[in-house]
């Protein structure tokens, strides 16, 4: 054998060792692939928009409410193709990863080891990992770092180097913009280096994707960043405890995912020590990259951030100069902290868990996604009969699509919005998807947590998104929401519209609004529904953000009518006792004061009413927590109704002979339930009325009407409610029922 085949078949037995690398990392991926929830909110725009709704997650208004256009693109041809979102997407995603895994191993490491050190750190990094799927545009921009700097590291003629370059920088730019902290130190070398034959024309039509873009973005919805800029970073909070927060978001990462952060330390470390200055742009972008991510505070996904640089600092290691047995021992270093983390995801047994067991929050609000969201959108747990693979409206008839049917306010909209359809209107109180309230400022509030930065929403905003008429209470702002409708609703091409586009992008509207009044973190008062069992906050007991109570003015749940309900569980800060007041008007009907817990953070408060309090009706429950307290924070308010209540008519002259009356009653019984009402008089039965039936999950007030027999004058009666079911007498008028005359 001469030394071409000897050399041909070394080669031969690297490469097969590399492509075996390769394979077991698409093996991890695959057995983590999952999707999150925020990957929703754009498989619902893609769905309006291919469906003929715009470009929008709310049909109604364009909003720039994904970060990503470039990806968001990919997703469109996707759905346009097989109307499929979650196999589809994971599909796209791993093919994605393991092209980028390819391009590493072969087209920019040095030598075959340091292709199998490179491909080899991979499947160790749950940041990678968790990100290679997701649904966010993570794989997409992986691959395109890996092949910019294939490019920048390659030989090919210099004019056509700078173009692709830049070509790859605007698409990078494109996927996700502030990832040119990334790009941007190596591109200025790039052209200080070629200035002599530098063309801006040329890098101005390798931008052109780029620009294209910003300009449609801008025509299309006004703006050019994506709503969520607006709603996550511009939230009017410190930039000292932004930047804090940025630094627990890194601390995080080295709790959960330490190889994350050595794989990017040791690598700048070592650029930095070997001297090897051709890499210095990309260690200083990297470095560049990590300043911005703790400048805005980091993500409240964990390692969400970190993916990105950690591939660029893979692409260092693997382009190093290191001997032999360096590369070796920081190979075996490198396994010896992947498999002694926790949450490693080489043997990690968490994809066959339930997200309860698994969930995991920190105390600086930052979650590990993967563990929360994977029992219902893992690909190891995915059903067939899922309501999360396509979204369900598009295969309903459409021809009853309006404007706007409803009006919702979530929490949490990727998931809870997939299945809706395009005219309900969602609002989110993180403003992620409102371009109004992502233009106020965040309640100022101690439990904020990052990403999640809640808005008080405007008095009269729900009813202006349901009319289409404003009803502000706040007039300067009812005007700003009129310029900013004009953006979001108006017709595309007015000069009128695009002066207004010029005026909110230089700022001129911004004096309209109230910073100071909507950045009050305090709760006064919650509208509750009269037939809701329970509103809740969803709130994480250690990062209570939703809803706190002024100890002053205290926090007033307000029914919007009368409800009879005889018993109330209030989930509060366990730190205080509360005076609660439960009353009927301006009228207290009773009062009570929660107990303290040092051990639960959010205990439950339950409170009994008695019979002849809650038959009389309850309008407000009025939390008051001690003057000198801290934030004090509201958690969750649960009702129970009676069994069966006898409502109207309850007393009096309301009996007419022969005449028809409406019986008003109520339940707090589940399933269908069937009542009968009877006529008494002192003990004996004068005459069956009739039934009443009450819809399944609905404990509101219902009314009946029956026909009354033919009465005596003067003689007093008495009406009950009877269960069909088991026949048992539940509840009668309180006082004598007469007859009128």
């Amino acid at each position: 054998m001469n030394n071409t085949e000897a050399n041909h078949q070394e080669r031969s037995q690297w490469t097969a060792v590399i492509l075996i690398f390769v394979l077991f990392y698409v093996f991890i991926i695959t057995r983590n692939a999952w999707l999150g929830d925020d990957a929703y909110i754009t498989f619902r725009t893609v769905t309006n928009f291919v469906h003929g709704y715009g470009l929008s997650y709310n049909a109604a208004e364009r909003v720039q409410s994904y970060t990503h256009p470039l990806w968001m693109v990919l997703l469109t041809f996707n759905y346009f193709i097989f109307r499929e979102f979650y196999f589809t997407t994971i599909g796209l995603s791993m093919l994605l990863s393991a092209a980028m895994a390819l391009v590493l191993a072969f087209g920019i490491a040095r030598a075959p080891l340091s292709a199998i050190l490179a491909v080899g750190i991979l499947p160790l990094s749950k940041a990678f990992v968790d990100y290679s799927t997701s649904g966010l545009e993570n794989p997409l921009s992986h691959l395109l770092v890996v092949v910019y700097f294939a490019v920048y590291f390659s030989r090919i003629e210099r004019a056509r180097r700078v173009q692709w370059l830049c070509l790859l920088a605007s698409l990078a730019m494109l996927n996700r913009i502030d990832i040119v902290f990334l790009y941007l130190p190596s591109l200025l070398i790039v052209f200080c280096e070629h200035r002599r034959g530098f063309s801006f024309m040329r890098v101005l039509f390798s931008f052109m994707p780029l620009i294209i873009w910003e300009a449609f973005s801008l025509i299309y919805y006004g703006f050019p960043l994506p709503n969520t800029a607006y709603a996550k970073v511009f939230t009017g909070l410190p930039a000292l405890a932004m930047i804090e927060q940025g630094f627990y978001y890194l601390l995080n990462s080295l709790s959960l995912d330490p190889i994350t952060l050595f794989v990017i330390t040791i690598s700048i470390l070592l650029t930095l020590f070997t001297r090897t200055w051709s890499l210095f742009p990309l260690a200083f972008g990297v470095l560049l990259y990590l300043l911005y991510v703790v400048q805005i505070g980091g993500d409240f996904m964990t390692g969400r951030f970190l993916s990105t640089p950690l591939i660029a600092s893979i692409v260092l290691l693997s382009r190093l100069e290191l001997p032999k047995p360096a590369t070796a021992g920081l190979a075996l270093v490198a396994v010896m902290i992947g498999l002694n983390t926790a949450n490693r995801p080489l043997l990690n047994e968490q994809p066959f868990q339930s997200s309860e067991s698994f969930a995991y929050v920190d105390r600086n609000g930052i979650a590990d996604e993967r563990a929360f969201y994977y029992s219902v959108l893992g690909l190891l747990r995915m059903n067939r009969n899922s309501d999360f693979r396509r979204p369900s409206w598009p295969r309903k008839a459409r021809a009853d699509v309006v404007p706007t049917r409803t009006v919702s306010i979530r929490d949490w909209v990727g998931m809870y919005g997939f299945n809706r359809r395009p005219d309900d209107h969602i609002i989110d109180r993180y403003a992620l998807l409102d371009p109004l309230l992502a233009r106020l400022p965040a309640k100022q509030n101690p439990y904020w947590r990052i990403g999640h930065m809640t808005r008080h929403v405007p008095e009269g905003y729900v009813q202006a998104l349901e009319t289409g008429v404003t009803h502000l209470a706040d007039q300067d702002l009812a005007e700003y929401h009129d310029r900013l409708s004009l953006l979001t609703r108006g017709r595309l091409f007015t000069l009128k519209r695009f002066k207004t586009i010029a005026a909110f992008n230089l700022g001129r509207y911004d004096h309209l609004i109230d910073r100071p009044r909507f950045a009050d973190p305090y709760t006064y008062e919650l509208a509750v529904e009269p037939n809701l069992k329970s509103i809740a906050n969803n709130l994480i007991p250690e990062n209570p953000a939703n809803h706190l109570i002024d100890p002053e003015k205290g926090l007033l749940l307000k029914f919007k009518e009368p409800v009879w309900i005889n018993q109330i569980e209030l989930t509060v800060d366990g730190r205080y006792a509360y005076d609660v007041s439960i009353r009927r008007g301006e009228e207290e009907l009773i009062s009570a004061k929660t107990n303290t817990s040092a051990i639960l953070p959010m205990p439950i408060q339950p409170l009994e009413l008695p019979e002849e309090l809650w038959a009389r009706g309850v309008d407000g429950i009025l939390i008051t927590p001690p003057r000198d307290s801290g934030p004090a924070v509201f958690g969750e308010l649960r009702v129970s109704y009676p069994e069966i209540l006898l409502i109207e008519p309850n007393g009096g002259p309301a009996l007419r002979s022969g005449a028809p009356l409406e019986v008003r009653w109520q339940t707090g019984l589940e399933n269908w339930t069937r009542v009968r009402f009877e006529l008494w008089r002192s003990d004996r039965k004068v005459a069956d009325l009739g039934e009443g039936t009450r819809a399944k999950d609905d404990p509101g007030p219902q009314t009946d009407p029956v026909r009354l027999p033919t009465l005596e004058a003067g003689g007093e009666y008495s009406l009950r409610v009877v269960s069909d079911w088991d026949d048992r007498f539940h509840d009668q008028s309180d006082e004598p029922l007469t007859v009128a005359e």
